[in-house]
């Protein structure tokens, strides 16, 4: 898991599907080595394609199965797991990985998002040269004693113009994340997917639909601006943390708010 952590997840590919080889099945191998269950337990898990981190941290480090095809039943759903080239004693390789169909570039997943997918789809190869899946500093396995602290910046125009008495879609700035002094790789852009953020704005006291879209590195606030009178409005923007980036880790930064003037007027400037 280490090697999760440092970007060499060729090499944590490679230990892991090395590491139930001294244990074979006689005497001298796994029984009287199980560690009351423990690790037969392990090796389910990582077979599967996953394996426990830290106890009570809700986190699974990701590891190319040794299956082709696996279904698990969670409660009253299923999980499906695919790795077309799966193999139980050559070591294999994550070129890629989808969940529910979607790109998951990090080393890991929390606990109850694997409970909610209904999917994982690997793509595998039999050698390390070239992937660069898990490599990017992001999608490194989270440290669990040194969690992610972020600085983090909205940038609203302290004025800014929009239609008079018709309801829009506004773009009202951007919001972006670096890593926090003293921290590793300090001063480092934080990718959106990495630091999900979510926004609450309040205009004359009224809330107002907003909502963070994720621009690579930063994320564009685009607010549902309902009609208004001609004139100026009080704006207030507040940027929070969205869910548990790391399961069991504190608040990665403390929320971010802002004012700002909206100009209502037949004619809004560009």
């Amino acid at each position: 898991m280490a090697l999760q952590r440092s970007g060499s997840t060729g090499q944590g590919q490679r230990r892991a599907g090395r590491q139930p080889q001294p244990l074979p099945r006689h005497p001298g191998g796994g029984v009287g080595n199980d560690d009351l269950g423990t690790l037969s337990s392990w090796y389910v898990m990582a077979t599967l394609g996953f394996q426990p981190v830290t106890p009570g941290s809700g986190l699974l480090a990701l590891n190319s199965p040794r299956v082709e095809a696996a279904t698990l039943r969670l409660g009253d759903k299923s999980l499906t797991i695919t790795a077309a080239g799966a193999h139980e004693s050559l070591p294999r390789y994550t070129r890629s990985l989808s969940v529910d169909g979607a790109k998951h570039e990090a080393t890991w997943i929390d606990v109850n998002d694997l409970r909610r997918a209904t999917s994982l789809n690997y793509e595998l190869s039999s050698t390390a040269d070239g992937l660069s899946w898990g490599t990017a500093r992001d999608a490194w396995l989270p440290s669990t004693s040194a969690p992610l602290k972020a600085d983090v910046t909205a940038s609203v125009k302290a004025s800014q113009d929009v239609h008079l008495k018709k309801a829009t879609e506004h773009t009202l700035g951007t919001v972006s994340a670096v890593r926090s002094a003293g921290t590793s790789g300090a001063g480092e852009a934080i990718a959106s997917w990495r630091l999900p953020v979510q926004a609450t704005l309040t205009v004359d006291g009224q809330p107002v639909p907003v909502r963070a879209v994720a621009k690579g590195d930063s994320r564009e606030l685009v607010a549902s601006l309902p009609a208004l009178k001609g004139g100026k409005h009080q704006a207030v923007l507040t940027v929070r943390q969205a869910g548990g980036v790391d399961r069991g880790a504190p608040e990665v930064f403390a929320p971010v708010t802002t004012s700002f003037q909206l100009f209502a007027s037949a004619r809004p400037a560009k």
